[in-house]
């Protein structure tokens, strides 16, 4: 390993391929986008950032540059904290921080028939013979 990339931050798999980032530069910045833009918030956006991290992807990826990578990581997490403002300011649902422990459990009898027909409308299972019912005669 070189020493820049002993050096790189645990967060690196936030970077995405550099041609996504001139890609959202490039919307941002389209007529397009700034009339989304000022459609769905009323002004236009800040697109530098998308610009910033393109030519800091692009050092990073040629230079191995421990800066420039940090500096897309940080923009990426300020972006997903963004994303998620509106849900974590959200008091309506309780989150957890493990699955229940009944997360496994058999599906219960009727849903597991629509799921076998759901699958048998895909053409991806027959549905499984009916028990055959007896019939009562009166005579």
């Amino acid at each position: 390993m070189t020493q820049n990339s002993e050096n790189l931050p645990d967060d690196v798999w936030l970077i995405r391929e550099c041609d996504i980032y001139k890609e959202e530069f490039d919307t941002c910045k389209s007529r397009k986008g700034r009339r989304h833009q000022w459609y769905t918030l009323g002004c236009k956006l800040d697109c530098s950032k998308w610009e910033d991290d393109y030519k800091n992807c692009l050092l990073y990826t040629k230079s191995n540059d421990v800066e420039a990578a940090n500096k897309i990581i940080e923009n990426e997490k300020e972006r997903y904290f963004a994303r998620r403002k509106a849900s974590l300011g959200n008091n309506m649902w309780e989150y957890r921080d493990s699955p229940p422990e009944d997360w496994n459990k058999p599906v219960p009898g009727w849903e597991n028939k629509v799921s076998l027909f759901k699958a048998y409308n895909m053409g991806k299972k027959p549905i499984p013979q009916e028990e055959e019912r007896s019939s009562c005669t009166i005579l």
